[in-house]
């Protein structure tokens, strides 16, 4: 039986050229580089097979009590992890954002992160 799972969000970044410009086949395109996954009623945990079946590279999981988790596709599995290479960014740097979004709207929310981005070392 063929199995699928919709994200909150996904993204190619690494993998944006190849799939640019063209209609989407994930039985001859590369899988998404990033699956966003936000758990308020309910957790993803269980979509995570299912992604790794489609050999995404990583998961960003965001729940009210643990914040943002970072995960990476090792060695046929998800593992923990602090930073993201895609981009190079950690849960911690984007919590703050994930905060702003409780007291502004949208715009404000990417012109910070986009502000950050400019600045970062």
């Amino acid at each position: 039986m063929e199995k699928g799972a919709e994200p909150d969000s996904c993204f190619y970044i690494q993998n944006v050229d190849r799939i640019l410009s063209k209609k989407l086949n994930l039985a001859t395109d590369p899988p998404p580089d990033l699956a966003i996954e936000v758990d308020i009623t309910s957790s993803s945990r269980r979509r995570f097979g299912v992604y790794l079946q489609l050999q995404i590279p990583e998961v960003w999981r965001y729940t009210q009590r643990q914040g943002i988790t970072i995960y990476q596709l090792v060695d046929g599995d998800y593992q923990e992890c602090e930073f993201s290479p895609t981009p190079m960014i950690s849960g911690a740097v984007l919590m703050p954002f994930i905060q702003l979004s409780e007291q502004e709207d949208d715009i404000s929310v990417i012109r910070a992160l986009r502000q950050w981005v400019r600045t970062a070392p």
